[in-house]
């Protein structure tokens, strides 16, 4: 059976890779400027998705402080609405 790979060690695994891609290649290596390109664009697209996901991780922090605020004034609201026995609002 398969296990699943954590966020963590495929982080750690991918850049590793990456830095990797470079190794062994000097300037006398034929492929130098595919390779170097490859690695470039490897970079981008994991800086590009850290920072996507950074940006998602403080939407979702907003998000629930926003999600506590309302339940926190809706429970208020509630508390202060009317004292009528049939629970509704005398408005």
């Amino acid at each position: 059976m398969a296990t699943q790979t954590s966020l963590a060690d495929l982080a750690v695994e991918t850049l590793a890779a990456v830095i990797e891609m470079g190794n062994e290649v000097d300037n006398e290596c034929p492929e130098r400027h595919a390779i170097r390109s490859l690695k470039r664009v490897a970079e981008e697209a994991i800086t590009s998705g850290f920072r996507l996901a950074l940006e998602l991780s403080w939407q979702a922090k907003q998000l629930k402080k926003l999600s506590r605020e309302i339940a926190e004034a809706n429970n208020q609201k509630v508390g202060a609405g009317s004292t009528a026995t049939d629970g509704h609002n005398a408005n």
